[in-house]
């Protein structure tokens, strides 16, 4: 049996000229399919950037809210999509950076705090609330914006102010839970 080669298909067509990289389009994939990570990109990297600051540029204040911030953007979904890199990234700055475990020791001894009211059958809210008074003013603003104040899905926070947090926990209100679901559970997760 002899075998005829048959000519490619492509050998027929006419060459076509190769456009160079450099006059591709600047977007390949249409708007409509980039992920929510591309579409909050620089919000992103302006929060990522205050918080991997080591220079001591921003307060404690700015770097809560950009942790506020970034947690919410997580929580709201703004995040999906998020390379690899920028996963990395976003875990260690939220869940390992100093911030993010000066508050799970701060929760920690609350909620030891709590037990011990519980087992000794004292009001856990008091507890709650005399370990809050026992912090620093560091300590406080830190568990305030990554815990009790932290950002839900949907973009709200409970509070206005600490002071509207503190006041809840010197004087609950008798038809509320005492106890606020976050204010036992670490935001960082």
């Amino acid at each position: 049996m002899k075998i005829t080669a048959i000519p490619s298909v492509n050998a027929l067509l006419p060459a076509q000229p190769i456009e160079p990289v450099a006059n591709a389009p600047d977007k390949i994939v249409p708007e409509a399919w980039e992920s929510m990570h591309a579409r909050n990109r620089a919000r992103f990297r302006r929060l990522t950037n205050v918080l991997s600051d080591d220079q001591g540029t921003y307060t404690l204040e700015e770097r809560l809210a950009a942790m506020q911030a970034l947690n919410g953007m997580a929580a709201s979904g703004e995040l999906r999509g998020l390379d690899a890199r920028s996963a990395r990234l976003h875990r260690e700055l939220t869940a390992n950076s100093e911030l993010a475990q000066r508050e799970a020791a701060i929760s920690k001894d609350e909620v030891k705090a709590v037990v011990r009211a519980i087992e000794d059958h004292s009001s856990p809210h008091d507890a709650q609330a005399a370990f809050f008074d026992t912090l620093s003013e560091e300590d406080k603003a830190v568990h305030f914006s990554l815990n009790a104040n932290a950002i839900d899905p949907h973009g709200h926070q409970p509070y206005v102010t600490l002071e509207q947090y503190r006041q809840k926990l010197k004087t609950p209100d008798a038809t509320e839970d005492t106890l606020a679901p976050g204010s036992l559970i670490s935001s960082t997760i």
